[in-house]
C-alpha cells in the first residue's frame, strides 16, 4: 500500500509541475488592433505576407487592444517590429492600466526584416483591460512597422 500511495504522489507532483510549466502567451496582432491617429498610421499587408502597423510618425499615434486576461500574474512584454536603417532610435511605451515598460527601436536592416525585442515585465490582473503602445519620442520621422506584441507568463 505504501508503494501505491508513493507512486500516486509522484504522479500528482509530475502533473502539477507539467501544468505549472506551460507558458501562457497573449498575442496582440497588428490586424486585431485599434489605431488612433491624427496622421498616417495605418494597417499594411495581407494574409499571405502578414500585417503590420506602419506609417507611425507621431507621439499621439496609439495602437491598442482590448483583452480579457484569464490568468493573473507577471507577464514578459515583447514587441515584434521592423525598422529601416535610416530611422532607429524612437522610444516606445507599452502600457496596461498604470503600468508600463519601454524600449528603444533598433535598426533591423529593412522595413521587412522583423525582430523580437523584450521590453520588461508587467503584472496583469484577471479580467478585461486595454494594452496600448505609443511612441514617447520619435527620433527620425518614423517609429517602426509593428507586427505584434506578446505578453508571456
Amino acid at each position: 500500500m505504501k508503494k501505491a500511495a508513493f507512486a500516486l504522489v509522484i504522479v500528482v507532483i509530475a502533473l502539477l509541475v507539467g501544468c505549472a510549466g506551460e507558458p501562457v502567451t497573449i498575442t496582440l496582432a497588428a490586424e486585431d488592433a485599434t489605431l488612433t491617429s491624427d496622421g498616417a498610421l495605418t494597417l499594411e499587408g495581407d494574409d499571405a505576407e502578414g500585417y503590420n502597423v506602419g506609417w507611425w510618425e507621431t507621439i499621439t499615434d496609439e495602437v491598442s487592444w482590448d483583452i480579457d486576461v484569464e490568468s493573473a500574474g507577471t507577464y514578459t512584454v515583447t514587441i515584434n517590429y521592423a525598422c529601416d536603417p535610416e530611422f532607429p532610435g524612437s522610444t516606445v511605451v507599452v502600457s496596461v492600466g498604470d503600468q508600463s515598460v519601454q524600449g528603444t527601436i533598433r535598426d533591423t536592416s529593412a522595413w521587412s526584416s522583423y525582430i523580437t525585442q523584450e521590453l520588461g515585465e508587467i503584472e496583469l490582473e484577471s479580467g478585461a483591460q486595454t494594452v496600448s503602445i505609443q511612441a514617447s519620442a520619435v527620433a527620425n520621422r518614423f517609429v517602426c512597422n509593428l507586427r505584434k506584441i506578446e505578453l508571456t507568463k
